[in-house]
């Protein structure tokens, strides 16, 4: 058993028979861990692994005296497994009984309705419900790989439920309503001393989630692909999903997304071109961070306490993975419309990475435009 690693994967659609071809192939349409939620378990050559994970095992078989195995980057890993559908917490664990599918369906609380198929409604006040065809198990996921890494802070939903609503098929997660409003609709009442205060709170929020350990990848939290727009692949292609191993790898499904748009059209991306000679020159030498990838006022719910000063929150979790440090930063800006000042005030949460958010922003226009 020395040159071997035992892989488990929750269940899925996909029979053992092609779980297992795609563990021997090093796919990673599963997760990474070293506790069993499924039926059967694998036992394959490290060699066979994608490199990141041999590398992030050999790191943590050679750990310093006196610590544990919990203490290295596998131990890490090992301690969260993703959940199996369709989920819900211990009743004890809810502060209400969990709302049914027609007080979902028919609440009148809705506080996001839009075109990418996604519904987000309140069900009375401690429940939100969030479910659509665009509405992703992922986003869920994270919010218990959250709660496990994060067990004292209040700052980040927690999921009580998710499940696939019997009458329409679609993804539904029932979260945590926390306590305040949008800093959206804050931002304009609020003085220069306030919005200190808040970006403050919001600054510690951010290095909280990004001290989390980090995987040697580039990829959802479960090790898997990126369920982003950026890394959108019809094909589910690996080469512009991901996870990647390194940051080249990361700039090259940029590349390679670019051309594979151009030739649909039957056309040469010169674009593609001047990317993959210079974005190393400026996108290289960034570790994966746990990043949010959306930063915007209307994503930070405040609340006002009178002997606490200001609370604040972070919700929408379905972009978020493992980016590189300067990724943060980039999405934040993307947000910003230029006609106040949360642009200035951004940088007093996060680091700047303004060479990085500029180049990006050129990728993320040929892209999207």
């Amino acid at each position: 058993m020395d040159d071997c690693i035992r892989l488990y994967m929750p269940k899925s659609d996909l029979s053992y028979d092609e779980r297992e071809n795609l563990l021997t192939q090093g796919t990673s349409n599963f997760c990474y861990n070293l506790i069993w939620t499924g039926a059967k378990s694998s036992c394959i050559s490290l060699s066979s692994l994608p490199t990141s994970i041999r590398k992030w095992r050999q790191a943590s078989e050679q750990r310093p005296e006196g610590l544990s195995s919990a203490d290295t980057p596998l131990g890490s890993l090992m301690a969260w497994v993703p959940v199996l559908l369709p989920y819900a917490k211990a009743p004890g664990l809810l502060p209400a009984p969990l709302p049914s599918e027609t007080s979902i369906l028919e609440s009148t609380t809705v506080f996001r309705d839009d075109v990418s198929h996604h519904r987000v409604v309140a069900v009375g006040s401690h429940f939100i419900a969030k479910h659509g065809k665009g509405v992703i198990e992922l986003e869920g996921q994270v919010l218990l790989f959250l709660e496990h890494h994060l067990k004292a802070c209040s700052q980040v939903p927690k999921l009580y439920a998710m499940y696939r609503i019997p009458s329409t098929g679609h993804m539904c997660l029932i979260m945590q309503r926390m306590p305040g409003e949008t800093l959206d609709s804050l931002w304009p009442g609020l003085s220069e001393f306030e919005k200190s205060e808040v970006c403050t709170k919001l600054k510690e929020l951010f290095t909280l989630i990004r001290d989390i350990p980090a995987p040697p990848l580039y990829g959802s939290v479960d090790g898997s692909r990126f369920d982003h727009y950026l890394f959108y692949s019809r094909e589910r292609d690996r080469e512009i999903c991901g996870p990647f191993d390194s940051e080249e790898q990361f700039n090259g499904a940029l590349v390679k997304r670019l051309r594979f748009d151009w030739a649909r059209m039957g056309r040469h991306s010169f674009r593609a071109d001047f990317y993959e000679r210079n974005l190393g020159k400026t996108l290289a030498g960034h570790r994966p961070v746990f990043s949010h990838s959306d930063l915007q006022r209307k994503n930070v719910v405040v609340l006002r306490d009178a002997s606490r000063g200001f609370e604040v929150s972070l919700i929408d979790f379905e972009e978020a993975g493992w980016f590189p440090t300067y990724w943060e930063y980039f999405t934040a800006l993307q947000g910003v419309s230029w006609d106040d000042d949360w642009a200035e005030q951004i940088e007093k949460i996060l680091d700047p990475w303004i060479n990085e958010a500029v180049l990006m922003a050129m990728v993320h226009k040929d892209l999207i435009f």
